[in-house]
């Protein structure tokens, strides 16, 4: 399987629909843990002989390569990238549409992935196409030197488009890949194409080598010569859920901050009673440090009450006023 993939030389991507087949049998196979030199079977064996058998219309295949651009000034030319993707392929196709009497339409190039297989949305997979067109048309004005052409970037995804436009604070996927698309690109260069006119759609999809000869893919749309920049439209739905979904979810922290009490007023809630206990305690631990007939009985005295009282106060002082020695020296005074 890998030899037969491997004889076709595809460096633009003109038959990529049709050569996306094997690698997504290459990866089916890789899910089912298959070594290198075990032999295929069942569907997926079918699958790729048929495959292997509808090659040979390849041949058919005539793609014009001739662009004739020259440095004329007054010439000018606009490049049209579009992208889509599939729950298993993204991809994007670029043309070069020559501002003349004829407009002719130039398919440059196209590249298509493969999607990765931890599971990811639908938009995610579009975001990822749109970064695939944004490579692909920087590459192809550096290595030719277009400074002047005008690009035009075309999505059937409103949700990545509004990713693109838009300055919110999307998640760590979408802004890395928003980012990314907007240093080699222009938000304002964006468009909406529809599902149907779009000529992206068919790696996604893939196709067989018969149908391939048929279609009308290196030509574009039909309207692409006739197309007249007036901005991104505001003519389609959005989905505000899908939208709102990568949106980078903001974290409140909040400190609260609770003065306990001591354990003495967190146990005892009226004054007399706490008064009290801590009175018992004074006396029972000068009781412990006195021999018995000089131990003190029966009811708590009034300088046993305020001794407590004082106990009390300095606690709580030293708790609230820390560091005012001051005021513990005037009690104790």
């Amino acid at each position: 399987m890998l030899s037969a993939t491997h004889k076709v030389f595809d460096p633009f991507g003109f038959v990529s629909p049709v050569m996306l087949c094997p690698k997504l049998m290459l990866q089916k196979i890789w899910k089912l843990s298959l070594g290198w030199d075990e032999e295929i079977t069942g569907s997926l064996r079918e699958e790729f002989v048929q495959w292997f058998r509808e090659l040979k219309a390849l041949k058919e295949v005539r793609v014009p390569r001739w662009i004739n651009i020259t440095p004329d000034a007054t010439k000018k030319f606009f490049m049209h990238t579009f992208c889509d993707a599939s729950k298993d392929v993204y991809a994007a196709v670029s043309y070069l549409v020559q501002e003349a009497d004829d407009k002719n339409v130039h398919f440059l190039a196209s590249r298509s992935r493969i999607t990765p297989l931890k599971s990811a949305t639908i938009p995610r997979l579009e975001l990822l196409a749109a970064l695939v067109v944004a490579r692909l048309t920087k590459s192809i004005v550096d290595t030719l030197g277009w400074t002047t052409v005008k690009c035009s970037y075309w999505s059937n995804s409103t949700t990545v488009l509004t990713w693109i436009t838009k300055e919110e604070n999307w998640s760590v996927f979408v802004n890395n890949g928003v980012q990314e698309i907007r240093k080699v690109s222009q938000p304002s260069a964006c468009r909406h194409v529809s599902g149907v006119e779009n000529p992206a759609d068919l790696p996604p999809r893939g196709c067989k080598a018969s149908y391939l000869v048929k279609t009308r893919c290196w030509e574009g749309p039909r309207w692409l010569s006739s197309f007249q920049d007036k901005g991104l439209s505001n003519g389609f739905e959005l989905d505000e859920d899908e939208i709102l979904q990568e949106r980078k979810k903001s974290a409140v922290s909040a400190l609260v901050s609770v003065n306990q009490e001591s354990s003495i007023s967190g146990s005892v809630n009226i004054f007399q009673n706490m008064v009290r206990l801590v009175g018992w305690i004074t006396r029972f631990i000068q009781n412990c440090c006195s021999i018995k007939e000089n131990r003190n009985v029966g009811e708590l005295t009034a300088s046993e009450f305020r001794k407590a009282e004082l106990i009390i106060f300095r606690i709580v002082q030293k708790k609230t006023f820390q560091g005012e020695d001051d005021i513990s020296f005037c009690l104790q005074r």
